[in-house]
């Protein structure tokens, strides 16, 4: 929480507290990259999103917040590289194994890297640790009807319906 972070150490400065003082340039350059990291984001400079949350990510090393914004960059920049983010998540899984939205995330990564078994059993535990978060329940659902597709679609290829199965897996 950045902006709450600079927030207090501003008002620790005013209470009198000078030694703070020396902290401010470093949250406000932490703060631009956050803000440059979305705007990359929402802009399609992927490239630029993963450069900013990475050193983001080198200042926040407990932010989940942060994490997400690495791996929501990583996967829009390298889609079909994920091998850098599965070590990420590999490496912060211990601390953050509890958490719905590291579990979450990371569940993505390995989804999109073809290790559905394992995606599937983290994106289970953030449901199972925070039932009620809409992202995760209305992802979950969409992975559920994307197999059911593929399913249905592996059949009617066998069936030899291909234009069926075409449209199936399309």
């Amino acid at each position: 929480m950045l902006d709450k972070a600079l927030q207090s150490i501003e008002k620790g400065v005013e209470l009198g507290e000078a030694s703070m003082a020396d902290k401010i340039p470093f949250v406000n350059e932490l703060v631009k990259y956050e803000g440059f990291v979305k705007r990359s984001m929402k802009t399609g400079e992927y490239r630029e999103a993963v450069f900013y949350s990475t050193r983001l990510l080198e200042q926040c090393t407990d932010s989940v917040k942060h994490i997400k914004l690495r791996l929501k960059a990583g996967i829009s920049h390298s889609p079909n590289d994920l091998g850098e983010l599965i070590k990420l998540t590999y490496d912060y899984q211990e601390r953050f194994i509890t958490n719905a939205v590291f579990l979450f995330w990371r569940g993505r990564v390995l989804l999109y890297n073809g290790q559905t078994d394992l995606a599937k059993k983290h994106i289970r535990q953030a449901l199972q640790i925070d039932p009620d978060n809409v992202k995760t329940k209305n992802f979950w659902k969409s992975l559920q009807k994307s197999e059911n597709l593929k399913g249905s679609a592996a059949q009617a290829f066998k069936d030899k319906m291909y234009e069926v199965a075409a449209g199936l897996f399309s």
